[in-house]
């Protein structure tokens, strides 16, 4: 969606020679969102060779950054992605030989921790298991890493800025006029904002119409689908 207003406000915003503005073919693809954000796999295929796989929760090339289990059931996002961010990091959880600046010399670069991304996120993850979610962004706080928690649906819900940005609305039922909860309508436009005039219709509730006004079907026809079951 946000692929598709980008390419709208882009359609609006064009001037034809003339000076007036002029319409053009928007010609959006879902998947084309998605391509869009693939970085550089297309150039290390073409000019490399390399077919990155996927890598779970990780960011392919850069050490470390992931998700990690707290030990109150909850996962939390953190990335040391640059020396000195890492170094605050493997400080911050009690391995400081371990940072960029270690004599040793093994974890110097990006390209140093990559040969060793295994050995760094394990040390990561058995730190962050030991700890609560809470201990966890706290200490990533003080040490200046970025790191947030992964939220539940229900704490979405009770997020102070998805409640201030209207994230969250409610639209009635039809039959019983009880207040339905759901998503509100994106993106936010301020001369035409969205949003949910009614829950949507009962389940079977254009059943006949559908079918006897799309498909020409007779009343017997459709008593006969009902009477087996069939709706």
């Amino acid at each position: 969606m946000l692929f598709a207003c980008c390419l709208l406000v882009c359609r609006t915003a064009q001037v034809g020679s003339s000076g007036a503005r002029v319409g053009q073919v928007v010609d959006v693809a879902i998947t084309e969102s998605i391509f869009n954000m693939l970085e550089s796999c297309v150039a290390e295929v073409a000019h490399a060779g390399y077919n990155r796989q996927p890598s779970g929760s990780t960011i392919s090339g850069v050490v470390p950054s992931g998700t990690f289990a707290t030990s109150d059931g909850h996962h939390v996002v953190v990335g040391g992605n640059g020396d000195s961010v890492y170094s605050r990091l493997m400080e911050a959880i009690g391995r400081p030989d371990m940072a960029a600046n270690s004599p040793c010399g093994k974890y110097a670069t990006n390209t140093h921790r990559v040969e060793r991304e295994q050995e760094i996120m394990d040390e990561i993850a058995a730190w962050i298991a030991k700890h609560t979610e809470r201990d966890v962004l706290g200490a990533m706080s003080k040490a200046r890493v970025p790191a947030g928690p992964i939220l539940s649906a229900e704490e979405v819900m009770q997020e102070p800025q998805y409640i201030e940005r209207g994230m969250i609305e409610q639209a009635p039922v039809q039959s019983t006029g009880e207040l339905f909860t759901m998503p509100a309508i994106l993106p936010v436009m301020a001369g035409t904002p969205g949003s949910s005039r009614w829950a949507g219709p009962e389940l079977g509730e254009h059943t006949e119409e559908v079918l006897k006004e799309l498909l020409g079907m007779s009343s017997n026809e459709v008593q006969q689908l009902r009477s087996i079951g069939a709706i």
